[in-house]
C-alpha cells in the first residue's frame, strides 16, 4: 500500500496483548502511513480513548482484563465516529465473536492476520474531514 492510498489523517489505536505481534502490526502500520498509538489491554485502550480519537482501533478480541468487546462496546454506545475492526483466533461459531457481532465491526480479521486484508480496509475508509 501506499501512502497516497491511506485516508488523510489516518490514525489508529492497536490494541493487541502480545508484544511481538503489537511490534510488527504496529511497523507495517506506520510503513502504510497511520499515526499509530498502542494499548496492551481494555483499560489502556479505554483511558486513550478519553483522550484521543482515532479514526480507526485495530482491536484484539480476547485481552488479559477483558474482551475487546468492551471497547467495541464503549464506541458504538458512544457513536463515536471511529472504524473497528476485531482481530481473533476464535472460530466463526465461537461464542465472544457472536457477542461481539452484535456490536456491529467494521471488520474482522482472524489469526494470523494478512496485513494486504488490514490495508484494504484502511484505504476502505472514508478520510476525515479537513477542519
Amino acid at each position: 500500500m501506499n501512502a497516497a492510498a491511506v485516508p488523510e489523517l489516518c490514525t489508529v489505536l492497536l490494541v493487541e496483548d502480545d508484544p511481538d505481534t503489537r511490534e510488527i502490526m504496529a511497523r507495517l502500520l506506520r510503513r502504510a502511513g497511520c499515526e499509530v498509538r498502542d494499548a496492551v489491554c481494555v483499560g489502556d485502550a479505554l483511558l486513550e480513548l478519553e483522550e484521543w480519537l482515532p479514526t480507526h482501533i485495530l482491536l484484539d478480541l480476547m485481552l488479559p482484563d477483558a474482551g475487546g468487546i468492551v471497547v467495541l462496546r464503549a464506541v458504538r454506545r458512544r457513536k463515536l465516529d471511529v472504524k473497528v475492526a476485531l482481530v481473533t483466533a476464535a472460530g466463526p461459531m465461537s461464542d465472544a465473536l457472536g457477542e461481539a457481532s452484535r456490536w456491529q465491526p467494521d471488520a474482522v480479521f482472524h489469526k494470523p492476520v494478512w496485513f494486504p486484508d488490514v490495508e484494504a480496509w484502511l484505504e476502505d475508509s472514508p478520510a476525515p474531514p479537513s477542519a
